[in-house]
C-alpha cells in the first residue's frame, strides 16, 4: 500500500507470504469430463480471497513452451475448481501427460507445481472401493479398483456400470452427462464430504439407474431411475 507524507508517497514493500498450491494427480477417459479441484494453503493458516490460478496441459515437467493452456480462475476460500474435458486431437496412447498450475497473487506466492494425468480409453465396467481403491495407479478392474466415484465417472463409457464396494463415501456435487448405473455392495452410504448436502444433477437426456444404495443430505434432480431392494436416504 502507499503512505502519504506531504505531497510524496511512499511505497511499503510487505512481504509475500509463502503459500502451497494443492493440485490432485488425475485419471480420465478420453472424451470425459474430468473435475480438477486445486486449493491453496498458506503457511499463516489464512483464508485466501485474492489472485488467480492458471492450468496448463503438458508433456514436458520442465518447460512451459509447449504447455496448452486449459484456463484461468479466481482463488475464492483458497479454493477454483477447473472441467476440464481431453480433446481428442491431444490424444496418444500411453503417452505421459502433466497438469501444470501457476499461482499470481498480491500478498502471496507459491511454486509452480506439476502433477500426472493419465489419459485411457474408456470403460465399460469400474469397481470402487475406499478400502483398497487408488484412482492413479490402478486400473479399475475388480482387482485393482478406484478410490473415488468421481475418478470412476471420469474414466466410465457412456451406458457403463459402476460397483462400489461396502463402505461410507463422501464426495462432492456430482454432474451426470453420460447414461450410467451405480450398484452397492451390501452397505453403501453415500454423503457430502464435511457434512454438507450434495447434489446429483443428471443433465436432460441421459439416465442414471441407482441400486442398493443409502444417501445422506443428498438432493437429488432429474431423470433418475430408481431401482433394487435397498435404496433409501439419512443412513449412518
Amino acid at each position: 500500500y502507499y503512505e502519504n507524507a506531504g505531497d510524496n508517497k511512499f511505497a511499503l514493500n510487505l512481504a509475500q507470504v509463502k503459500t502451497i498450491i494443492n493440485l490432485p494427480e488425475k485419471q480420465v477417459a478420453l472424451g470425459n469430463k474430468t473435475h480438477i479441484p486445486i486449493t491453496l494453503s498458506p503457511e499463516d493458516n489464512d483464508i485466501i480471497n485474492e489472485g488467480t490460478i492458471k492450468l496448463y496441459i503438458s508433456t514436458d515437467y520442465s518447460s512451459y513452451a509447449n504447455d496448452i493452456f486449459i484456463g484461468e480462475k479466481n482463488v475464492v476460500n483458497n479454493e477454483v475448481i477447473f472441467d476440464y474435458t481431453v480433446p481428442a486431437d491431444l490424444y496418444i496412447k500411453d503417452k505421459q501427460y502433466i497438469l501444470k498450475a501457476k499461482y499470481n497473487g498480491i500478498n502471496y506466492v507459491a511454486t509452480d507445481v506439476a502433477k500426472n494425468i493419465k489419459i485411457i480409453e474408456g470403460l465399460e465396467e469400474i469397481y470402487v472401493s475406499n478400502k483398497n481403491g487408488d484412482d492413479i495407479n490402478n486400473d479399475g478392474s475388480e482387482g485393482k479398483p478406484f478410490a473415488t466415484i468421481s475418478n470412476a465417472l471420469s474414466c466410465l463409457k457412456n451406458k457403463g456400470t459402476i460397483y462400489i464396494k461396502n463402505g461410507v463415501y463422501e464426495t462432492e456435487d456430482i454432474n451426470f452427462n453420460k447414461d450410467v448405473t451405480i450398484i452397492g455392495e451390501n452397505d453403501v452410504i453415500i454423503k457430502g464430504k464435511n457434512k454438507q448436502e450434495i447434489t446429483f444433477n443428471v443433465l436432460e437426456g441421459f439416465d442414471v439407474r441407482l441400486k442398493s444404495l443409502y444417501f445422506d443430505q443428498i438432493d437429488m434432480k432429474y431423470y433418475f431411475i430408481i431401482s433394487g431392494d435397498k435404496l433409501g436416504q439419512n443412513k449412518g
